[in-house]
């Protein structure tokens, strides 16, 4: 959360680049999401209120969600985990239950959704991890490798361990 809230003029060269990146990457974000929360049932709206709203509750059960874990896994794997993301998501759909569902119940998704955003952001957090160390997740990797990295395996092919050392095969 400290990436998006932070003095800009304190920022070297290099921060500001950085810091303007994941701000165009935010607004793309949040632009697409309007486009999906608003443009989305307004144009169904001229299908009609059975087929449209058919595709509309379809939407709210699988696109929605599908996107607002997405953005956060993107922004969690490139910038570190934030509650921003997920937030400005979920908080952009309130408007929309009570604009075109007139229900103000429907406003629960954008809790949803914010959820949704928080497994995403998760996920990214995971794949960063594995990036970071390039091993599997959650030592997966480790079970050929010695204490340096290095993988174990003798001219035959396959992984041997003794005294952390590789054997060798003659």
């Amino acid at each position: 959360m400290s990436k998006y809230f932070v003095n800009y003029q304190e920022l070297n060269d290099k921060e500001k680049q950085e810091y303007n990146l994941m701000i165009k990457q935010l607004y793309t974000m949040l632009a697409f999401a309007t486009l999906l929360y608003y443009g989305l049932p307004f144009a169904l709206g001229f299908l009609g209120e059975k087929l449209g709203g058919g595709i509309l509750v379809v939407s709210l059960m699988s696109v929605f969600p599908v996107y607002v874990f997405a953005c956060g896994m993107i922004n969690s794997a490139k910038y570190g985990t934030s509650v921003v993301v997920p937030l400005a998501l979920g908080i952009f759909f309130i408007p929309t239950a009570l604009i075109f569902y007139g229900n103000p119940a429907m406003a629960a998704f954008g809790l949803v959704y914010f959820i949704m955003g928080m497994f995403g952001e998760f996920t990214g957090f995971l794949f960063k991890l594995r990036k970071k160390s390039k091993r599997g997740l959650f030592g997966i990797g480790k079970l050929g490798n010695d204490q340096n990295g290095k993988t174990n395996r003798s001219k035959s092919g396959k992984i041997s361990k003794k005294n952390g050392n590789a054997r060798k095969s003659r």
